[in-house]
Parts: C-alpha cells; structure tokens; sequence
C-alpha cells in the first residue's frame, strides 16, 4: 500500500502536474495567437494616420464637398472639413498620397507638410480625411511624376485640373 502510494506521488503527480503545465502553455500560446492575428489584425480595425481625427465636425460626401466647390466657381476656392470616400489607389513608392473616390468624382489626398504618409495595403477601404479641398492645375511634370509614383506609364501632356485635399488627418475604415 505505502509503495503505491509512493509510486502515485512520485511518478504519476509529477506527470499530472507536467500536463497541466504544458495545457496551460499550449492554452496560452492559442490566446496570444489568437489576439494576435485577430485582435491586432490591421484589416480589421480602423487605421487612423497623422494627427487625431475632430469629432465635432460632420463628415461630407467627396461628391458633395466637390459640388459645393463648383458652386464657389473660382480656382482659389477651398473648402474646409471631414470628407469621406474609398481609396482607390495609394503611392507605390512611400504612401506619400492617396486617390479617393466617391461617386463620379475624386481627389488626390496629399498629406499636411508630408508629415505622415499612409502604408500601401490600404487601397479598396473607405477614408475619412480631415482638410483642406481645393480645385487645382496640375503640370505635366506633376501628373507624370503621380503617375510614375503609382506604379503607371508616365502618359500626361498637357496640364490638367483635378481636386485636391491636403489631409491633416486620415482615418482608413475596413
């Protein structure tokens, strides 16, 4: 009696307590993999870039924000505030702007003294931008080199007009 005893405390204990060792390792590495490949996942979160995102203000349509700069008419015209649209394209370079669509229309988001720049993988989520909309020309030498930064044929020749915001903030949205 006393040997099985023994022979239960000292074999079989020391096993039992080894298991129970290893599943709660084996429990926590599941936990730590799991908050980090799903919690922590950045294509599951918000991404915000740049400074913090104003909540007072209300956020317009790009498409709205563009029709009432063409009602101002005059190419100096900007409008200030939280636009929102999806990103469709992003600089293949650095991140150093961002094309976001709404609707028929777009604007190149350009980052405030460029600095901050948005990663590359954000392209096809919705944007929040807070800044500064204007109506701009651009030069050949401008186009081509977005162009170019975009991971396209530099193909521009002529000068053209295209809107603008000079972002402060960026908030990106799965």
């Amino acid at each position: 009696m006393y040997f099985c005893q023994l022979t239960q405390r000292s074999v079989l204990l020391p096993l039992l307590r080894k298991t129970k060792t290893y599943k709660n390792r084996l429990l926590s590495a599941l936990v730590s993999l799991f908050c980090l490949v799903f919690i922590s996942s950045p294509a599951l979160a918000d991404r915000l870039f740049g400074d913090v995102m104003p909540e007072s203000d209300q956020t317009m349509l790009l498409s709205q924000a563009i029709e009432v700069l063409n009602k101002k008419a005059d190419l100096g015209s900007s409008l200030s505030g939280k636009f929102s649209g999806k990103i469709t394209q992003v600089c293949q370079k650095k991140g150093c702007f961002m094309i976001m669509h709404d609707g028929d229309y777009f604007a190149r988001v350009t980052f405030e003294n460029y600095g901050f720049f948005v990663p590359k993988d954000i392209v096809e989520m919705n944007a929040v931008v807070f800044g500064h909309l204007s109506q701009i020309e651009r030069s050949v030498r401008q186009i081509n080199h977005f162009l170019e930064d975009a991971g396209q044929a530099p193909t521009a020749n002529s000068p053209r007009k295209e809107y603008s915001i000079i972002a402060s903030s960026v908030l990106a949205r799965p």
